[in-house]
């Protein structure tokens, strides 16, 4: 028997989110690097690190089985400054606020 080592390379093909634009005003966010963005959450922060300002608009409809999410979503893009000055605005109530806890 003859053996013969063959090497092999793997591609693998990513999608990177390199700007946002904000439905409500058209600002673009580009920060270095990608945006890690799944859905309508987008991570708005020009700080950097560990720092997060994420924003989401969203709605969720249809069947979530054990086996598969079979639902839809339709979301919008708005940026952390739309959101303090056109979507707040719009409520009667401040925003619910929920705290994380700290590690």
């Amino acid at each position: 028997m003859t053996i013969h080592k063959v090497t092999s390379q793997r591609i693998v093909t990513e999608e990177k989110v390199l700007s946002v634009v904000c439905d409500m005003c058209g600002h673009e966010h580009r920060p270095p690097g990608h945006i890690s963005a799944h859905r309508g959450e987008v991570n708005w922060s020009t700080e950097g690190g560990y720092h997060q300002d994420e924003v989401c608009i969203q709605r969720t409809t249809g069947y979530n089985y054990p086996e598969g999410d079979g639902r839809d979503v339709q979301f919008f893009h708005c940026c952390p400054k739309c959101w303090e000055e056109k979507i707040v605005p719009l409520f009667p109530v401040p925003p619910h606020e929920e705290a994380t806890d700290p590690v």
